[in-house]
């Protein structure tokens, strides 16, 4: 099917209504005949508007935008819904005009529809239900009722949304002279597309991706997991193979653990899906659409895989937590630990954390979350009372580089050719220092 004419970017602002801004396409979009589209869209006016369909410059190409109301910020892409109702594939060139974005009223009298849509389930974040969530039966009840009021302060952070961090995007700047990347979807069977699928609705749920149109295109894979299910991943090894290398320094793990120190108590904090509540910049959207089964789309929030993406995670958690780090919690990509002498001192150090994690938009998976522990798990560690000890597994190594982690005082014989290494509880304890 060959395309329309191209539409013009030029249009007129309603002359009657000084209020209202240009809605634009914020990047080349072609919509398919007889379809609705999802494109992204920009405008210059901040804050809650309602978005009117410029009607009289686009209706001899058939194409129409949604009217609706959107939460604006200034020069950020956002979707709206695009119908193209004519026989021909409709092009969309960047800048072009779709309507404007009109001051919306402060309040809602009532839904136009007979019947109002039931609203989504969502934990109960208003009431006692999280509270299920957490183990506090190592405290005392006086201790237990002063971490609860601690807690409590922050529970839209564990409401079950997927956190938008707002002073951080990730870019993907490439090698001069690259080109892009565009593979065939690997071969799947019924098992692995339906998995495909099942993944793909999750992350269009989630709002993480997008149906794009796109002249990039990486692959997905099914990896194995330890435990016989399969992990969803897109094979990014062609595009991080022209990405410009981030070399920004991950935190040594030996300096983290013995950076705590004397500490005997620990809270550990652990992200609801950290990478996703990174955003991917604007401009660099277009480069991360994969290809399956399902067809093309593109990731809105920062994927897994990406050559720059634990880099880009490091260099935010520094930033947000820079005052705190090393002094009363350390980070290692999405594991947080926050360390202190006294209970009083770690009511103070995690309430500081808390703030910062709320104010940059983080969300936390509350079951994953460790509070006012005299032991914990942390890098592949127990730390108890000062003291270090290696969790509980049993390995066959074969070279002593097979476990890069593990500090060379828990394994004897380090520079054996083959040896087992039995990691127990029964292993002596070390001093941290």
């Amino acid at each position: 099917m060959g395309l329309g004419p191209v539409a013009t970017p030029e249009g007129k602002e309603s002359s009657g209504n000084t209020s209202s801004t240009k809605v634009r396409v914020a990047n080349f979009t072609t919509i398919p005949a007889f379809s609705e589209f999802t494109v992204r869209v920009h405008c210059q006016s901040p804050g809650l508007r309602f978005l009117q369909f410029e009607a009289k410059h686009h209706e001899s190409l058939g194409i129409s935008m949604a009217n609706g109301i959107a939460d604006i910020l200034p020069l950020q892409p956002f979707p709206v819904k695009v119908l193209n109702l004519s026989e021909r594939d409709r092009v969309l060139p960047k800048g072009m005009i779709l309507g404007h974005a009109l001051s919306h009223p402060k309040g809602i009298i009532a839904l136009t529809s007979e019947e109002a849509p039931p609203f989504p389930e969502r934990p109960d974040v208003d009431g006692e239900l999280w509270k299920e969530e957490v183990n506090l039966n190592h405290l005392l009840p006086k201790q237990r009722e002063i971490v609860w009021g601690l807690l409590a302060k922050y529970r839209q952070m564990w409401d079950g949304h997927l956190g938008h961090v707002t002073t951080a995007n990730h870019r993907i700047e490439l090698i001069p002279g690259a080109k892009p990347v565009q593979v065939q979807p690997y071969r799947a069977g019924p098992r692995a597309r339906e998995l495909e699928s099942e993944e793909v609705q999750r992350m269009l749920k989630a709002g993480v991706i997008e149906p794009a149109i796109s002249e990039w295109a990486s692959p997905v894979v099914l990896v194995p997991k330890p435990d016989g299910k399969m992990r969803f991943c897109v094979d990014y090894r062609k595009l991080n193979a022209i990405t410009v290398r981030d070399t920004y320094p991950l935190p040594r793990m030996d300096e983290c653990i013995d950076s705590l120190g004397d500490a005997t108590l620990f809270s550990t904090l652990d992200c609801n899906s950290g990478y996703w509540q990174i955003p991917v910049s604007p401009e660099d959207i277009e480069k991360t659409t994969f290809t399956c089964h399902e067809g093309l789309f593109w990731f809105l929030r920062m994927p897994f895989g990406l050559r720059n993406a634990p880099a880009t995670f490091q260099r935010t958690m520094d930033i947000l937590l820079s005052g705190l780090k090393w002094k009363t919690c350390l980070v290692y990509l999405d594991d947080i630990i926050i360390f202190s002498k006294s209970e009083e001192e770690h009511a103070r150090h995690l309430d500081q954390v808390l703030t910062l994690l709320a104010g940059a938009g983080l969300s936390l998976n509350l079951k994953k979350c460790h509070f006012f522990r005299d032991t914990v798990d942390y890098l592949g560690h127990v730390i108890r009372l000062g003291k270090l000890q290696v969790a509980t597994k049993i390995r066959k190594l074969s070279e002593p580089h097979d476990l890069p982690g593990l500090s060379r005082n828990f394994v004897p014989s380090w520079a054996s050719a083959t040896f087992t290494v039995a990691l127990s509880q029964d292993l002596p304890s070390m001093p941290l220092r």
